[in-house]
Formats: C-alpha cells, sequence, structure tokens
C-alpha cells in the first residue's frame, strides 16, 4: 500500500444526484491535472469495458461512440449506484492504472446484477460528460480521438479473450488486466501525439469502423 501512495496521482468521488450535474471531487497530486482528469475516462472507460458483462459492455461502448459523434450535456440518475470513487496511479515501466471503488444505495438491493451494471455505464457516462464540458477544446479533441483508440483496443485486443476466460480463473484474469493495463498506458504516453484529428476522413473511418463492431 505505502508503494501504491507514493505512486498516487489523482483521487476522483463521484455523487449523483436526482437532477442536474452530478457532484464531483477532483484532488491532483501532479500539476498536468487536466491531462490526469481527461485521461482518468478513458481509463475507467477501458477497464469496465473488461470487466461489465451481459449487454453492458455493448451498451457502454455504443452510448461512448454516439457522444463522440455528438455530445449533449445529459445527465442520467441512478438507483442502486450513488457515486463511485477512482484513484489514478502511476506504476511502473510508465504505466498507468485506475482503482474503482462503486457506491452502493444503502437503500436497494445492491445484488441486483443488471441494476449495478446499467447504473455503472451511467455514472461513466455522466463523468465523461462532466470532464467533456469542463475541458479546452483541444481536451476534448484528445478525448473524442483516444475514447475511439480505446474502445477500437477493447474490440480487437481484448474481447475475444474475455469470452474464453472463466470467471474463477484467477491467473488469466490477472494477465487479461495486466494486459488492459499495458495497452490504456500506450494512451497516456502518446497524449501528445494524436494519431488523427477529429474529422478528418481517418477519424471518420476509425469512428464508423468501431460502430459497425458487433461481435459482443
Amino acid at each position: 500500500m505505502d508503494n501504491l501512495q507514493k505512486n498516487l496521482l489523482l483521487i476522483v468521488k463521484l455523487t449523483s444526484k436526482t437532477s442536474g450535474n452530478p457532484k464531483v471531487n477532483i484532488k491532483s497530486f501532479r500539476n498536468d491535472s487536466n491531462q490526469l482528469v481527461a485521461f482518468s475516462c478513458i481509463s475507467i472507460i477501458l477497464s469496465q469495458l473488461t470487466v461489465l458483462t451481459s449487454q453492458y459492455p455493448k451498451v457502454l461502448c455504443r452510448n461512448v461512440l454516439k457522444f463522440i459523434k455528438n455530445p449533449k450535456k445529459r445527465y442520467i440518475s441512478t438507483k442502486y449506484v450513488k457515486g463511485f470513487e477512482l484513484e489514478l496511479y502511476a506504476g511502473k515501466n510508465d504505466t498507468y492504472y485506475n482503482q474503482f471503488e462503486p457506491n452502493f444505495n444503502p437503500n436497494e438491493n445492491y445484488l441486483n446484477n443488471d441494476g449495478v451494471q446499467r447504473d455503472i455505464c451511467s455514472l461513466l457516462m455522466n463523468y465523461l460528460t462532466l470532464v467533456f464540458y469542463a475541458s479546452s477544446s483541444a481536451v476534448q479533441e484528445k478525448l473524442g480521438v483516444f475514447l475511439i483508440a480505446a474502445i477500437s483496443m477493447f474490440q480487437q485486443e481484448l474481447l475475444h479473450r474475455i469470452k474464453k476466460i472463466s470467471i474463477f480463473d484467477i491467473n488469466q484474469r490477472v494477465i487479461l488486466a495486466s494486459d488492459q493495463v499495458y495497452l490504456c498506458s500506450s494512451i497516456y504516453n502518446r497524449w501528445d501525439s494524436l494519431p488523427f484529428r477529429t474529422g478528418s476522413a481517418l477519424f471518420n473511418q476509425h469512428l464508423k469502423s468501431v460502430g459497425k463492431f458487433n461481435a459482443y
């Protein structure tokens, strides 16, 4: 734990409201807080895609892509999960990873797995929306471009492996998590080198490609 604390970069606490903007508290331990906050959206979405089950990876991907195409300031209320705490860490060899802790509503049955996963998807979209509209146009562009890259990584590199792994196979789950961290870290490490620009032919090509993917 001491070693993790030394590498703690960011703490995010988000609480959903019945209406209006979610409440969010952010504490950064580095000067590049705008970059860290934007990257934390990508990190948490990609990592949660590897643990969500049933139709929810597809739901989250589709919602993110819909937002990239047409960003709208819309916040969704939740029932079973009222918020989350997110910590972003720097690891060895230029890796970056997160720890995600959902805050369950004590008045609801959090064993309702379908409701919990639906709420987590909604909270992640709320966080993305909040960060997007608080960011500069340059950071907004990076969010859109690198979210497309993250979803493509999930579809092409991780999903087929997830389908083959038993939920009881801890070793393979650890390997999967490690590979997810490596892929996501590659985004952070090229943050200032966009592979394509918003609205370019490559942007539209990649957006169309990940949108057409249906092998969830």
